[in-house]
């Protein structure tokens, strides 16, 4: 057993007055799926996979024609939401990646590092035991804006554990995350944890941008970590910037697509200043331009006529092929920096406006139980003026009790409103709804289509799915379980502690 895990269980509360634990089966029994039953049906995260179109082109007709006929309201609310995952291997520096985009987006005012590097800790990682250890343990949501062009976007963030004995928060947090963020060291580039979270991001259809961190190390290589994103993850990738310099002197980037050269300023830099590209550089800028052409045109078709053609597309055309293979899962697009020197972390945050799918770009599904049994594939719409329907992702033991995660993907949800919980049949009451900001809370009334919320009070297991007043018996697919890396009993000494830890 890791001393992560050690230190884990050692400061749990309720192992606190249990008898000493077992020792670990030695025979164990993998756990595949995770099922829900309603009445006499039961649901499994395959069952509804199954259902699903199973291409891209497939979905895009249902999601085009969805679209076309929802309310301008919504289009417009939908257009500035990203719900986004931050996801690597352990140590890649993806917590380190989070507190810059919290900071560039104002959403705290002084940045924080991870174990040894001062006494607060980054704001994500909240637990003694991870600002002990540096590393992140559990998932932890928050919410941000970040402005482009002279439109404010709304970022739902989950920054999620790289290492492999707690990949079920990773499995939580991607089930209801539109895009992803996927984090790659410049040092040490595809690891096993990266090909496990890829794997995690197919499960649920999950598009990604690349960042590749750690660009001011010695040995950093971002051409041998792309290349071991084509090779080992067989994802179409390619580069959209070129690095400014390496290692310890890493000064910047260039966008190769718009040909311009970043420079990160100011004392942690949070300033952006747009010069001509060096012109040692400019060959290798052309260059890799025309690989990220080529590669496009094995992916999108629109490319694929103006290369054959022998023409250059426009910068417009780039950016529009980009998005379109992103969100298809074909192709992801390279940033690259360092996110402790703070280079090249603002770009990522463009690129996840430009390139990663708003939420009525998703398709989202599931099923209506009928009261004979049966089952019916349905479409979530992305609208607020829908019945609601949310998915409870994550559970936390908070200081007022069970707090329980929810995505909303259809409807609103409402302070004070009931829903019913539809394993159960039982009507819940949302006495608190709170916006989460890593382990604060902030108070909302409500929340529409598309957000991610917590409410406290609530009786139920992760993947379980609630709706609103006038929804029809929707039930949603729970959350891929992997097979358990430990498996461990005790009895607890203290009943009321017995009862808390029953609960998934």
């Amino acid at each position: 057993m890791t001393s992560v895990l050690r230190g884990v269980l050692r400061n749990s509360s309720v192992l606190k007055n249990c008898v000493k634990p077992l020792k670990p089966l030695k025979s164990l029994t993998p756990v595949s799926s995770q099922t829900r039953s309603f009445g006499s049906t039961s649901l499994l995260f395959e069952d509804i996979k199954q259902k699903q179109p199973q291409t891209y082109e497939e979905e895009k007709v249902i999601i085009d024609e969805m679209i076309k006929n929802s309310t301008p309201e919504d289009i417009q609310a939908s257009k500035r939401m990203r719900n986004i995952g931050i996801s690597a291997h352990i140590d890649s520096g993806k917590t380190t990646f989070t507190e810059r985009v919290l900071f560039y987006t104002g959403r705290i005012k002084a940045i924080h590092e991870v174990r040894g590097r001062d006494s607060v800790g980054a704001k994500m990682d909240h637990m003694d035991l991870e600002r002990e250890k540096g590393i992140t343990i559990q998932s932890a949501a928050t919410y941000c804006s970040w402005d482009k062009d002279d439109q404010s976007y709304h970022f739902n963030l989950i920054d999620t554990p790289g290492h492999i004995d707690f990949t079920i928060e990773v499995e939580r947090a991607l089930r209801v995350l539109d895009g992803a963020v996927l984090v790659v060291c410049a040092v040490a580039g595809v690891q096993s944890q990266t090909v496990t979270v890829d794997r995690q991001m197919r499960r649920y259809n999950i598009p990604r941008v690349t960042f590749i961190n750690k660009m001011d190390r010695m040995g950093a290589n971002p051409w041998r970590a792309i290349e071991q994103l084509n090779s080992k993850l067989k994802l179409p990738a390619a580069a959209i910037q070129v690095p400014i310099g390496a290692e310890e002197n890493l000064q910047g980037v260039v966008n190769i697509i718009d040909r311009v050269a970043l420079y990160n300023e100011g004392p942690q830099g949070e300033t952006i200043r747009k010069a001509e590209i060096p012109e040692e550089l400019k060959d290798l800028v052309e260059e890799k331009r025309l690989l990220l052409i080529e590669t496009l045109a094995d992916v999108d078709e629109e490319i694929a006529d103006i290369y054959l053609e022998g023409e250059e597309p426009t910068v417009e055309q780039i950016k529009a092929a980009i998005r379109r293979a992103t969100i298809g899962r074909k192709f992801t697009p390279v940033l690259m920096g360092s996110a402790l020197a703070n280079r090249g972390v603002q770009p990522v945050l463009d690129s996840v406006v430009d390139y990663l799918p708003q939420p009525n770009e998703v398709l989202n599904t599931g099923v209506e139980v009928h009261n004979d049994g049966t089952e019916t594939p349905i479409n979530l719409v992305a609208s607020s003026a829908a019945p609601f329907v949310g998915l409870a992702f994550k559970l936390e033991e908070g200081p007022y009790g069970q707090l329980t995660y929810i995505r909303v993907y259809q409807g609103k949800l409402k302070k004070g409103a009931y829903m019913t919980h539809i394993k159960s049949g039982k009507k819940v009451k949302v006495a608190r709804l709170v916006r989460m900001h890593s382990n604060d809370m902030e108070d909302v009334a409500e929340v529409g289509s598309g957000e991610i919320c917590a409410t406290f009070g609530i009786d139920c297991a992760s993947g379980d799915t609630f709706i609103g007043q006038g929804s029809k018996q929707i039930a949603m697919s729970s959350m891929f379980v992997p097979e358990a890396r430990y498996i461990f009993k005790y009895c607890s000494k203290d009943k009321g502690q017995r009862v808390h830890s029953q609960k998934p």
